[in-house]
């Protein structure tokens, strides 16, 4: 991450996009080329801990951060980012084909990429602004009629909507957005899309 050739928004864009993809792909990276991983991750915690965020107080939705804290929205999917290394790059909410069909993962053919060279730095191309994250909802806010029989029988189970930091948060609430931005031409298929 070249900071000084660059805009603040383009190195955001650029960081938003490795840690956007690390849900689906941090533990293949881990698995085979780990000291790239963790040189990324380092280079993009340094470049986050020196980043501004002036922008966080103008764009809250609330002033106060009581009952749910408002966070820039880097800081938070970093966050996310680090609970899932915590985990080992274990999530449980995506569903791979190769967790249904184990021979897939061991006979299937590498993909081969080559190497993606951003364009040089220019004013003329806008990049997205940053974000406030905007939550009215956390785990201890989801009534859930079942899980009060289960405790009254002693079973526990995870929570309903996983917590602010967590990878699992993230993605949820990317697929409902993905779902709300794909069908917002018609209401009744988005509605059954969310229930589905």
């Amino acid at each position: 991450i070249d900071v000084c050739a660059s805009s603040q928004a383009r190195t955001d864009w650029f960081s938003y996009i490795v840690l956007y993809a690390l849900p689906y792909s941090a533990q293949v990276l881990s698995d085979h080329n780990a000291t790239a991983l963790n040189a990324i991750l380092s280079t993009i915690n340094v470049y986050l801990t020196k980043r501004k965020t002036l922008h966080v107080p103008m764009l809250r939705v609330w002033d106060t951060t009581d009952p749910h804290p408002q966070e820039d929205y880097l800081t938070c999917l970093w966050a996310q980012i680090s609970s899932l290394k915590t985990a080992n790059w274990k999530e449980h909410v995506l569903w791979r084909i190769s967790d249904a069909f184990p021979a897939l993962r061991e006979s299937g053919l590498p993909c081969e990429f080559g190497q993606v060279t951003p364009p040089d730095y220019d004013l003329e191309i806008v990049y997205p602004l940053p974000q406030v994250v905007f939550r009215m909802f956390d785990y201890t806010d989801v009534f859930n009629a079942e899980e009060e029989e289960e405790s009254a029988t002693g079973a526990s189970n995870a929570p309903t909507l996983p917590g602010a930091h967590t990878i699992e948060r993230f993605l949820v609430e990317e697929q409902i957005h993905i779902i709300l931005e794909t069908m917002s031409f018609n209401r009744a298929m988005c509605a059954r899309a969310l229930l589905s």
